[in-house]
């Protein structure tokens, strides 16, 4: 289970390169986010838009940037609920800890190797 947080840990998205990819093509922020279908709509719409109207286009241009650095902070919320959600509570001091954790880290509570059985 905590190779999976591991992994989900690694996959988080810098803001910063996704609004310079943005920056550099609009709409590549979003492929990076994983916002494909979005980066794909973008691209060819504001390269068009250029040619056609030109002040509009850079002003969208901009939103873009500004929107694949909150595109990037989006995916991070979502990403870091699935890693709280794969976590373990400790029922002493309501800390997150790894699933696999024997003692919790913040204070010391053991936690029972045995699994709990219900009495009827």
């Amino acid at each position: 289970m905590s190779e999976t947080i591991e992994k989900l840990k690694g996959k988080s998205k810098s803001g910063s390169l996704a609004a310079g990819l943005n920056i550099l093509l609009p709409g590549v922020g979003y492929l990076y986010c994983g916002r494909v279908i979005l980066g794909i709509i973008v691209l060819p719409f504001v390269i068009g838009l250029i040619y056609v109207q030109p002040y509009a286009a850079i002003t969208i241009w901009i939103v873009l940037i500004i929107d694949g650095f909150l595109a990037a902070g989006r995916y991070n919320k979502k990403l870091e609920a699935k890693i709280n959600a794969a976590m373990k509570t400790c029922p002493q001091c309501a800390e997150k800890i790894m699933p696999e954790a024997k003692v919790c880290k913040h204070c010391a509570y053991k936690f029972d190797s045995t699994p709990e059985t219900k009495s009827a």
